[in-house]
């Protein structure tokens, strides 16, 4: 294994993980909202009887929704440490995760 300068090691400490974990509960708070977008967009649109246009303006909401949860399942992976991505992902998490991963091409590649 190699080892890093004492200088480095501080530095990515004190630096680098803490804009990290910053990065990701701002995006974690991104797709929180997202979701909220949608569970409203859906309850509107299920529920009452909307205009063309309204009907449109929710398809764009919910295009930008599942990319920010296609955004947020990719930073997950990439920037949390592996101790951690390791513990938080089994057999099981990472089929779930790639599954919903594979759901959202379609939307994004759409024309």
């Amino acid at each position: 294994m190699k080892r890093w300068p004492q200088h480095y090691t501080l530095y990515h400490k004190k630096y680098v993980i803490p804009c990290v974990n910053m990065a990701i509960k701002v995006i974690d708070l991104m797709t929180n909202i997202a979701a909220l977008c949608v569970i409203v967009g859906a309850i509107l649109e299920f529920g009452f009887e909307l205009s063309d246009r309204l009907k449109d303006e929710f398809d764009l909401v919910y295009f930008w929704a599942w990319n920010m949860f296609l955004l947020e399942r990719v930073c997950h992976l990439v920037l949390t440490r592996r101790g951690k991505r390791r513990a938080a992902y089994n057999f099981i998490g990472w089929t779930v995760n790639g599954l919903l991963t594979l759901t959202l091409i379609p939307i994004i590649l759409h024309p």
